[in-house]
């Protein structure tokens, strides 16, 4: 954040809007290149010296954009203050001596005072007033600290780039324009929990409004404001937009008191390349096996969330996936699945306090989620099967391990449905198929006309049967032309003919595969072309002709 004498506005129509630079602009960044290269060529020099050499930075129209540059690259620095002789001792000692009343009276004083401290005329001078902050010589920078790097140990080089402070700088901007905010209300798309254990922290106060079905609005102040409007809580609300900043998709509104008036401040993610990378310097996000970014608040969500994927691989999960409105609060699900459009949610209830699971049954009472919502309870918890039932929402109870099976069912019932209905459309709405190329896969196509495989593939096997495909095949996963298997059979009885009289000797199974793979196709499309793989054992396998084989256009 800047001090409020650089915040940088302008003023439209009951909206205020901070003066946010280019950090892509060549010119911006230049200067910023410029204040980096005073910085790094300052060690040694004085904090007075260095703000004398950036005043040379300086004209009528970017004085405060380099002041603001200026001071974030302050905080990064380490001053000390140098001297011989501790200057409170050193004046205390000149004070009591009274006063000088010329040149040589004060040079005699002076080696005076050098002959008591042992050190020279010159590092009295220099200690006098080495301890006033002018004074303090500039040491090195201080680096971005990690969770894994504590260590306060000065260094020589500055590790920021002339856009990463540009962005910085923006993001200072934004936050010192909220110290003056009066509410703020934010809509974000993703990682809520965060955002919520911020709002926490902050000694914030939120209440959910849904204004419409499935969409929330969040709204922020503090406890003071119930009674007042206050801009108590800026401060705190400006430490909040980094979190915000955190979602791949947010919009945020604040009222601003600006003198008399109340103005709006709006900031949404098409500005986010305005401001530094949430994640740069993000620690590790946890114990997700595919390293995909999740992050959990236990073990047993991290080993669920690791089987429930390897299992139902045509279904997304996502951790924390959105947020409902529960009365005034919102809530949180644990884990989304999503297929097709059709969304649920699972909660897992596992072992706190007393006081915490009241509160969250409460919460669960309230949420009223559009898709179906189920909850996983630890069996070791007292909560019964009647205070469940009154949330309203299905549940299954587990010990230790979650199991896969209550919510792999679930999962399959939904699918199941979804097929069906994709059947009873099929049927009823036969797709007039756009088919172009000599392969095209099933999922593909499905995605296209917005329907599942499953009951796409039956359709198109339907249509095969009654010579309804038009010059196409399906073969395995894919639509397959007739030109492209018959290209395909070819090739492949060269091969087999070139091998001799022989139709049992067969193809190796490696030299097929290289066949395969550039026509595109898998194995599936031996058996369309009067072909057959034989094993023999578990490393080696042969393909031979089909006697009497029926292949290429039925």
């Amino acid at each position: 954040m800047l001090t409020k004498d650089l915040l940088v506005v302008r003023r439209h129509r009951g909206k205020i809007y901070p003066r946010f630079v280019d950090p892509r602009s060549p010119e911006n960044v230049r200067r910023a290149e410029r204040v980096l290269e005073v910085f790094q060529g300052a060690i040694g020099s004085t904090r007075e010296q260095l703000r004398e050499r950036l005043e040379e930075l300086e004209d009528h129209k970017t004085f405060k954009l380099v002041r603001g540059l200026s001071q974030l690259l302050e905080r990064r620095c380490l001053f000390e203050a140098q001297y011989a002789v501790e200057p409170p001792a050193l004046r205390r000692w000149l004070f009591r001596r009274g006063v000088v009343l010329s040149p040589e009276e004060r040079r005699a004083r002076l080696e005076e005072a050098a002959q008591a401290f042992g050190c020279s005329v010159e590092e009295l001078e220099r200690s006098f007033g080495a301890d006033r902050e002018e004074n303090h010589v500039l040491r090195g920078f201080l680096p971005r600290l990690s969770p894994q790097d504590t260590s306060p140990d000065p260094r020589p080089e500055l590790d920021v780039e002339p856009e990463e402070l540009l962005r910085q700088y923006n993001l200072s901007l934004a936050q010192t324009l909220l110290f003056d905010a009066l509410e703020l209300w934010f809509e974000v798309s993703e990682k809520y929990q965060p955002i919520f254990r911020r709002v926490k922290r902050l000694g914030l106060m939120y209440e959910a409004v849904e204004e419409l079905p499935g969409e929330v609005r969040v709204r922020v102040d503090g406890p003071a404001s119930l009674l007042k409007e206050t801009t108590k809580y800026g401060t705190a609300l400006a430490k909040l937009l980094p979190a915000l900043l955190g979602a791949r998709e947010f919009r945020l509104e604040a009222r601003i008191r600006d003198g008399a008036r109340r103005l709006a401040f709006e900031l949404d993610a098409s500005r986010r390349d305005l401001f530094p990378d949430p994640d740069a310097s993000a620690p590790d996000p946890g114990p997700d096996p595919e390293r995909s970014g999740e992050r959990f608040d236990s073990a047993v969500e991290a080993d669920f969330y690791r089987r429930i994927r390897a299992v139902m691989r045509d279904w997304e999960v996502r951790r924390e996936p959105t947020i409902f409105k529960a009365g005034p609060q919102v809530f949180l699900p644990d884990f989304g699945f999503e297929r097709r459009g059709a969304r649920c949610y699972l909660e897992i209830v596992g072992f706190w306090t007393p006081e915490y699971l009241h509160k969250k049954l409460a919460k669960l009472r309230e949420a009223r989620p559009r898709d179906p919502l189920w909850l996983a309870v630890d069996r070791n918890l007292r909560c019964t099967e009647e205070d469940l039932q009154e949330t309203g929402h299905e549940f299954f109870f587990y010990e230790k391990r979650l199991p896969l099976e209550p919510v792999v069912r679930r999962l399959l019932e939904i699918a199941r449905r979804q097929t069906q209905r994709d059947r009873e459309r099929l049927r009823s709405q036969p797709l007039a198929l756009r088919i172009e190329g000599d392969r095209i896969p099933l999922e593909e196509l499905a995605r296209e006309h917005d329907v599942g495989v499953e009951a796409l593939r039956e359709f198109l096997a339907h249509r095969e049967e009654e010579g309804e495909l038009g010059g196409y095949r399906l073969v395995g996963e894919a639509l397959v032309s007739e030109g492209l298997l018959a290209r395909l059979k070819e090739e492949l009885d060269s091969l087999s003919e070139a091998r001799g009289s022989d139709p049992g000797a067969g193809l190796d199974w490696a030299e097929v595969v290289s066949v395969l793979r550039r026509y595109g196709l898998g194995e599936g499309a031996l058996e369309a072309v009067g072909y057959k793989l034989e094993r023999e054992s578990l490393l080696e396998a042969r393909v031979v002709r089909v006697v009497g084989a029926r292949s290429g256009r039925r």
